[in-house]
């Protein structure tokens, strides 16, 4: 299955520390504001961050939008004059799809001294993609709606880095969303299924209650879409996920989870699926979805984190044997033996050309899966004994592995034989 992060042109090392803050909720503790509300540019121009004028007119479907600084440890937005590095980060709400863009937040858009929207241009050696991410203020949003701008909003690159940083003191004085997973990786267990946990947490208390419904989505591991998982499914649908203020007494969140007024927190969990494939590591994500009732939370687009599955079929790496027995340890003129070949594994690709023979004709070979049986029949008129064999690399597993054992004793049968023929002699009288 496809992997659904889609990081762009970005190092390995930033990768790694973009995924981290968004996967486990950590970004209200480094400098990471949010939008809700944004839209990318559609046309072929080149932007760059000193592009003083865009043609940004596509509302892009995303939802928890944010940018983090580079250094997702740094407490406020630092950087060279005006172009503050970092990441954009979004989740596509009908795919579950996050993607994550490496880039520089280098001009906004201002209302007089109101300012009203950042623009983000992203890093890239061919071309440069120009968006424009709305602040979460009602006002703001309302402006840009079908990007008809009143008079008097204009682009400018000043104070880029300060307005950034007012726009974080801002929203960190308020009761910001985040989600984090707190058991980090389960692993299936079909005897004991087992669930994920995860935290949904407010920096503050709200002014009244918050309410979101949780939502699934596939990654590289498969989120059932019916209450008993198929074959090959991960993780339980969305609609089995479960709440709990406590932590120990838990019910279904279908129908929605609210964090009341004065609370800052409630728990959530994922019950994993257990399949009998082996498969590596695998991810999915959980989204609060757009709140439905946010209170004065300011990014009510909600927020996201991603769960890990761990696979607990063994990886078989263990050839399959074969040991092969004879009815009769002796074959006489007219005489003939049953062989039996017995595999230690199940197989599909022993055939009768897997043995080897001498002394004699194997016929009427038959038999499936660890079962086999031919007739061994010996050369006439010899004495010559009569041997059968199966060498190593003659057959395989369902793991692909191939047997190793044809050096075992009990790969050959021998048998002795005499096939000759007694003369009689008469003297006459």
């Amino acid at each position: 299955m496809t992997a659904r992060y889609q990081p762009v042109a970005h190092s390995f090392r930033r990768t790694l520390l973009a995924f981290a803050f968004l996967a486990t909720g950590s970004a209200l503790f480094g400098a990471t504001v949010y939008f809700n509300q944004g839209y990318q540019s559609s046309d072929s121009v080149n932007y760059n961050q000193n592009t003083a004028s865009t043609q940004i007119n596509t509302l892009f479907a995303g939802r928890s939008i944010s940018f983090t600084s580079a250094d997702p440890s740094a407490v406020n937005f630092d950087g060279t004059g005006n172009d503050i590095a970092g990441t954009l980060s979004y989740i596509d709400p009908s795919t579950g799809v996050v993607t994550s863009i490496i880039g520089k937040v280098s001009r906004r858009e201002t209302q007089g001294s109101i300012l009203r929207a950042f623009y983000f241009f992203t890093d890239s050696a061919t071309v440069q993609n120009a968006y424009l991410l709305v602040v979460t203020t009602t006002t703001a949003q309302s402006y840009f709606s079908g990007l008809t701008k009143p008079a008097g909003i204009g682009t400018n690159s000043a104070g880029v880095r300060d307005a950034l940083n007012a726009y974080l003191a801002e929203q960190r004085a308020l009761p910001l969303i985040t989600v984090s997973n707190t058991n980090a990786a389960v692993t299936e267990d079909s005897a004991n299924p087992l669930h994920a946990l995860f935290q949904v947490r407010l920096s503050s208390a709200a002014s009244g209650d918050v309410v979101f419904t949780p939502k699934l989505f596939s990654g590289t591991a498969t989120v059932a879409t019916n209450t008993t998982p198929a074959t090959g499914d991960d993780v339980f649908a969305s609609s089995t996920v479960e709440k709990s203020a406590d932590g120990t007494n838990w019910s279904s969140a279908s129908a929605g989870v609210t964090i009341p007024a004065g609370s800052t927190s409630v728990n959530v969990r994922v019950r994993i699926a257990s399949d009998t494939t082996i498969e590596t590591t695998e991810s999915y994500t959980l989204w609060t979805q757009v709140l439905s009732s946010a209170a004065n939370v300011p990014n009510d687009g909600g927020a996201f984190a991603s769960g890990t599955v761990l696979d607990n079929d063994l990886l078989d790496t263990t050839p399959p044997t074969i040991a092969l027995s004879s009815d009769k340890p002796a074959l006489k003129a007219g005489e003939s033996a049953v062989i039996t070949f017995t595999l230690s594994e199940s197989a599909s690709d022993f055939l009768v050309g897997d043995v080897v023979v001498s002394g004699g004709a194997l016929t009427d070979f038959a038999g499936a899966g660890t079962a086999y049986t031919a007739t061994f029949t010996p050369t006439s008129n010899s004495t010559a004994n009569g041997v059968i064999s199966v060498a190593s690399s003659k057959f395989s597993d369902a793991a692909n592995n191939f047997n190793a054992d044809g050096a075992d004793a009990n790969n050959t049968v021998t048998l002795t034989v005499n096939t000759v023929r007694r003369r009689l002699w008469w003297r006459a009288a």
